[in-house]
């Protein structure tokens, strides 16, 4: 928790204060602990930096004293040195690029990595303390540095080197001590040394310089294995005061009695002659601020001086020598300067342009886009800013040591890939959903209970409050449930839908019942023939009677086949069947369903629906994931609406299934779950990487794409997927293949891993030779 405080000053920033004027109200976040060490802040900025060795930063850091051993810990000499020694220490380089240093100096500002330091020594009070004073041995609490070696603790050099010296289990019996993710950990080697020694260490501290050297010593020796964490300084007290905490926002929504309602009813009739001499003055003032006045007013303002004020005042603000407090100041107090603004001449025609663009563009009112990439600027904040452009200083350092300029770089990343780059759809992939099986339980275009909606689609451009839906009369949003009738969740789902409709939610919702296509007698498939029929004998207020019924009783009971006829029984007694009614119809429904099914890879069961032909899963909290796909697509049906591209006369369902990013088919194995990401490269340090035996299909060129199969090649399912991945290896162009193998077994390495091995190296350099395929059958065989 944080503790909020204001403090009234009596200073606007440095403008001058009249007694008229009402001081401004500071708001300050105090976090409940002290300021961590700066320098603490920067080695958790340092070990995240790509290639850079946190423990070579710190052994150069501690031969500096006037550094290390400064009471001083965060003064502004300490904050100039530690950009002096990031910078290079003996010739060491610790940033990996040249914008590293601008967002140390961010993350310091921002005290980004003082909830890490935080944690480290709430660590060090809540739990090391308590299990090293509760076992009854000697404890001294007053050690700047120790090394905490299987229970045991050293306070000096000659603790350290006797304990390490001896046998790990007589010292203390204990298992492996337990790592965490803001462990600092180093050895010299993959195969390093099974014993542990951990540094609970105050960087300032006397005694830390000689502990790291030594332990640095001995893990190069390959005697152990240095894990470093932070302990609060012996005796620290709250003397640096609370962390003020940057980077928060706070809004006082203040009633101003400055902006009173002002009459403009007559303000298109304002004198002619006076409108033309504020135009002449201000034309002939170009190089004067056009904004001062000694009182700032609001003045009400024509229609036409409204049209354009947005398009006057950016022209502004560009033409302004300094645009950044010149916006600053405009949007301040905007409402004060708008009959100033309004009055401007806009004959820029280039950036008239640019912003008509910039408005076919955009999904929303404001948008921000940093490296070509668009940024949420509800979630984004300093700290998410920070990560952001982290992360995209790291890409950016890739392309430049592929030898591409950094200009070169900025621009590749910036380029539209294509015309639907990054302003058409952002919820990804879709199906078509359209079929006879779907039976809609509304329609928005044709209900009379939703006649009082307008109609038109431009109603997706009048302004509205965020996050609030758009109502009127075009089935622009279809909902598709797949529901299993029998399963107690879906028809809880189903009365959830029933509400939607009753409360005139603002899509039209369909329903396919779920039902087991090779089971006849399946309870879910007579549910379904039963929900069809009723459908066609009653219409939907017999089948929702017969839904609601089911779902009353799924509370107590199981839904049973008998349950599901008797269920239908009751409902359908005394019900005439149309003139035209045929069993084939219900037929036709259940072979549409099943058509449907085998088209979108669905199986009995799923739970899954679709939002125009986007899938999501029917699992708690569905409603607050749908209406996030909700939105994006509402921002993107409005921007088709402005540019044009969507008029009243356009058929809304189709115009959402045959978008780009939509497919008229479903593969579960192509469209599954989302891939878990292996990012392999990142184990290279550890000599992972370059001990696999990779086999190449090029000779002369450089291998572009490497396929590593991991899999237990003791099964047949092993044995399938090297198949399959060597299938494609020797087929494609400039590709690499390695296979792991992945067992429970005790074994190094099966025989079938190396069968397997061979057979891939077979057929990589022959091209797919004829007695690899007769290897791989052979050892399937083996195994079934």
């Amino acid at each position: 928790m944080v503790a909020l405080w204001a403090v009234v000053s009596a200073s606007l920033l440095g403008l001058p204060l009249t007694l008229a004027e009402s001081p401004l109200v500071q708001i300050s976040l105090r976090a409940p602990w002290p300021t961590p060490p700066l320098l603490l802040e920067v080695v958790e900025f340092i070990s995240r930096e790509q290639d850079v060795d946190v423990f070579d930063f710190i052994s150069n850091l501690s031969s500096n004293t006037n550094l290390l051993a400064g009471k001083e810990t965060n003064s502004r000499s300490v904050y100039n040195d530690l950009l002096t020694a990031v910078s290079g220490v003996n010739g060491h380089q610790y940033l990996s690029r040249n914008t590293s240093l601008p967002l140390l100096k961010l993350a310091l500002s921002l005290h980004s990595n003082a909830p890490l330091v935080q944690a480290h020594y709430q660590y060090y009070r809540e739990t090391i303390i308590p299990q090293h004073t509760k076992k009854g041995k000697t404890f001294n609490q007053d050690c700047d540095t120790w090394v905490d070696w299987y229970g045991v603790q050293a306070c000096n050099l000659q603790d350290l080197n006797i304990l390490v010296s001896g046998d790990r289990g007589e010292t203390s019996g204990q298992s492996e001590p337990e790592l965490f993710a803001f462990d600092h950990v180093y050895h010299s080697s993959p195969a390093a040394s099974s014993r542990t020694a951990i540094l609970y260490a105050d960087l300032h501290g006397p005694t830390f310089p000689k502990m790291h050297k030594r332990l640095m010593e001995l893990t190069q020796s390959n005697v152990l294995t240095y894990i470093l964490r932070y302990k609060p300084s012996a005796g620290a007290s709250n003397e640096h005061g609370a962390l003020h905490l940057s980077g928060y926002g706070a809004e006082l929504a203040l009633k101003s009695t400055e902006y009173k309602v002002t009459d403009d009813r007559n303000a298109e009739k304002e004198d002619a002659s006076s409108e033309t001499s504020t135009n002449a003055v201000i034309a002939s003032d170009e190089s004067s601020d056009r904004l001062h006045e000694d009182i700032p007013s609001v003045k009400p303002l024509t229609k036409d001086e409204i049209k354009n004020i947005g398009f006057r005042t950016a022209q502004y603000i560009l033409d302004a020598t300094n645009p950044l407090p010149t916006f600053a100041k405009v949007t301040q107090n905007f409402p004060k300067y708008a009959h100033i603004l309004s009055a401007l001449s806009a004959g820029n025609q280039s950036l008239r342009e640019e912003t008509m663009h910039n408005a076919m563009l955009l999904r929303r009112s404001t948008g921000l886009w940093l490296n070509g990439l668009e940024q949420d600027l509800e979630r984004l904040d300093a700290f998410s800013l920070l990560r952001i452009m982290r992360t995209e200083a790291d890409l950016v350092s890739s392309l430049t040591a592929l030898g591409i300029p950094a200009e070169g770089a900025i621009e590749l990343l910036t380029t539209e890939l294509g015309q639907q780059a990054s302003v058409d759809v952002t919820w990804g992939t879709a199906f078509d959903v359209r079929s006879d099986a779907v039976l809609w339980w509304n329609d928005l275009e044709k209900d009379t209970k939703y006649q009082r909606w307008p109609k038109s689609v431009r109603e997706l451009l009048r302004p509205s409050m965020p996050g609030q839906l758009k109502y009127f009369r075009r089935n622009a949003f279809n909902l598709v449930f797949f529901l299993d009738f029998t399963n107690e969740a879906h028809l809880q789902a189903m009365q959830m839908l029933f509400q939607f409709i009753n409360q005139n939610v603002p899509m039209r919702i369909g329903v396919v019942p779920l039902f087991k296509t090779d089971e006849e007698d399946d309870r879910s498939t007579i549910a379904a023939r039963k929900f069809y029929h009723l459908i066609e004998v009653g219409g939907r207020k017999a089948a929702k009677r017969f839904l609601d019924t089911l779902a009353d009783d799924a509370r107590s009971q199981e839904i049973t086949t008998s349950h599901v006829n008797s269920v239908f029984n009751k409902i359908s007694h005394g019900q005439a069947a149309p003139a035209d009614f045929s069993v084939e119809k219900v037929d036709n429904y259940m072979t549409a369903a099943k058509a449907l099914f085998q088209r979108l890879g669905i199986q009995p069961t799923d739970d899954v629906f679709f939002i125009n032909g986007k899938q999501l899963e029917l699992v708690e909290g569905w409603q607050r994931t749908m209406v996030g796909v909700y939105f994006p697509m509402l921002e993107y049906l409005a921007m088709k609406v402005y540019s044009g591209e969507v008029d009243d006369q356009t058929d809304l369902v189709d115009f959402f299934v045959t978008l780009p990013n939509v497919y008229p088919r479903r593969n579960s194995l192509i469209f599954g779950a989302e891939p878990k990401i292996v990012d392999v490269s990142r184990t290279a340090k550890f000599d992972f990487v370059a001990g696999i035996d990779w086999l190449y299909n090029v000779i002369d060129s450089v291998a572009t794409t490497s396929i590593m199969v991991v899999a237990d090649y003791d099964t047949i399912e092993g044995v399938e997927l090297a198949r399959n991945a060597l299938t494609y290896a020797v087929a494609a162009n400039a590709t690499r293949i390695s296979f792991l193998h992945n067992s429970h077994s005790t074994r190094a390495q099966s025989f079938n891993e190396v069968l397997v091995h061979q057979a891939a190296h077979t057929a990589v350099t022959w091209k797919g030779d004829k007695n690899t395929q007769i290897l791989l059958d052979s050892i399937e065989k083996a195994l079934s």
